[in-house]
Order: structure tokens, then sequence, then C-alpha cells
């Protein structure tokens, strides 16, 4: 499965490479530019923005988003811009859960075994 990821501090960088290892795609996004580049060197495939990101991502597009509780709201608006509507965009927040307004797109049971492994 492929996923974006969208926050690389110390969980979404662990995440992204625990995803890799269980043979996940990452395309992955940071404010700051150095861990784009150290999980790109890793196998990940960097983006230099948020609408890159989602240019790099196949259909149907998921993203994880892992930032601070206070900007999430922020980043969500900025992606919904670029991303289109049906698309699945998880957060964790605390407990691990996702959003989906595709049916098709609700079980994801895999992902969330491999991530809470």
């Amino acid at each position: 499965m492929q996923l974006g990821m969208i926050g690389l501090g110390r969980m979404g960088a662990n995440l992204t490479r625990r995803l890799m290892r269980d043979g996940h795609q990452m395309v992955v996004w940071n404010r700051d530019p150095a861990p784009i580049a150290t999980l790109a060197g890793e196998g990940a495939v960097g983006a230099e923005s948020p609408a890159d990101l989602v240019e790099k991502l196949e259909r149907p597009r998921a993203v994880w988003i892992m930032v601070s509780a206070g900007v999430t709201g922020k980043v969500v608006g900025d992606l919904r811009l670029h991303i289109e509507h049906r698309a699945l965009v998880p957060a964790l927040e605390e407990p691990p859960h996702h959003v989906s307004s595709h049916p098709a797109q609700s079980d994801h049971s895999e992902l969330h075994r491999d991530i809470l492994r």
C-alpha cells in the first residue's frame, strides 16, 4: 500500500520506518526538510510541499497526518486544497483511528495491524 505521511517528528518518522519495513511505499513531507532527506535516504519518496506529496500519491490517495494537535486543523485545511473530496485522511492524535468518506476505504485492518505491531 502507498501512503503519504505529513509530520516527520519522532512518531511520524518512526511510523514511516515501520511501514516501509513492512513493505508499504511512503511519500513524506515535513515543514523542516532535514527529516525528509533522512527518510528519502532510507527509501521513502520525499515531497517538497503538501501539494507535491498529493501529486506523488496514486489514487486512491491516503495521507496520514502526524502533527501537533494545535496545527492539525490548519494542515488538514491546507491539504484539502490539493486532494480530492473522497480521499482518506487518517490522523493519529491519541488512540489509532481514521476518517474516511468513502465506504470502500473503511477497512484498513492490514495497515493498522502493521502500525500497531
